[in-house]
């Protein structure tokens, strides 16, 4: 996929998708709907019970480039994404994955394979990379009245998608894309997971996640912890000097 991609993920709110889907201005470039994506997780060396099971991908061929993840068992099914694109007449391409395969390779392995449930204590997760799309997340946190944070830049993470399918009668699994994430800012109300996909000059260091935190007036606390379990929301305290 582009990698020059603007990601929005959907998880408890409808009226977001439906604003990302109105920035869907034309039916010329790709326009693809994946179904059935396996997902995987994994955010300061835990694994993170809320998988992205669909995703659109928009590529305008212009630098208007989306990736819409919708969450598992979320407030958004497949077929109301394909009810929206047909009545605006928009053409797109589906693939649809087969589900159950992966369980079914786990199984031959003799790996129990437990039932996936999405942890819906988790807070809503938005992602960021450039410096525009983190003012975006933070002002959203700061119009409806948080003004603090605590800012993780140490965490590390990566989410993946994958497909498992046939191969030669036996389950395999092949690779859809992959997102690295570097740094994570709690707000009570939010999660902001800063990606870093490899050499992209969009990408931001520490220093300049800081410099727009101070700029646009929100309070962090740095904490170097590195493990999730010591990631919680923000209590809306003013800003502490910890650095632990």
């Amino acid at each position: 996929m582009n990698n020059n991609l603007d990601i929005l993920a959907i998880q408890t709110k409808k009226e977001e998708l439906l604003a990302a889907l109105n920035k869907i201005e034309t039916d010329n470039g790709d326009l693809i709907l994946f179904n059935n994506l396996e997902c995987d997780f994994f955010l300061g060396g835990q694994t993170i019970r809320r998988s992205f099971d669909t995703a659109i991908y928009y590529d305008s061929q212009n630098g208007n480039n989306y990736l819409i993840l919708l969450m598992k068992d979320g407030i958004v099914t497949p077929d109301e994404i394909r009810q929206y694109l047909e009545e605006r007449s928009l053409k797109y391409h589906e693939v649809s994955f087969v589900k159950g395969l992966k369980s079914k390779m786990l199984d031959e392995l003799n790996v129990d394979y437990p039932e996936e449930k999405q942890d819906k204590t988790i807070p809503e997760m938005w992602f960021a990379q450039e410096e525009s799309k983190l003012k975006t997340a933070l002002n959203d946190s700061i119009v409806r009245g948080h003004t603090t944070c605590d800012y993780y830049p140490m965490v590390e993470g990566i989410i993946s998608f994958t497909y498992t399918s046939d191969y030669n009668r036996r389950p395999k699994r092949y690779g859809v894309d992959r997102l690295l994430i570097s740094g994570v800012i709690a707000f009570e109300d939010k999660m902001i997971l800063m990606i870093n996909n490899g050499n992209d000059q969009r990408n931001l260091a520490p220093q300049q996640v800081q410099a727009v935190l101070d700029e646009l007036g929100v309070a962090a606390n740095i904490r170097i912890n590195k493990k999730l379990r010591d990631i919680k929301p923000n209590s809306g305290k003013s800003r502490e000097k910890k650095y632990g």
